[in-house]
């Protein structure tokens, strides 16, 4: 019975700790997205006066 509660809450602390580093990764890239996000939306406010140009070849 001690051997089978020891199985289970080695395998409850792995799934909390693998949930907390997913939580944690989610985390990291979001911000990073929200990061680059706003990038080129300055850029387009920077060219030829916040018009949007066409070039065609």
């Amino acid at each position: 019975m001690m051997l089978v509660c020891a199985v289970f809450a080695s395998l409850a602390v792995g799934v909390l700790a693998a949930y907390g580093v997913c939580l944690g990764f989610f985390a990291a890239f979001r911000m990073r997205a929200q990061r680059a996000a706003v990038t080129p939306a300055a850029a387009v406010k920077g060219s030829a006066g916040g018009a949007v140009s066409v070039v065609e070849g």
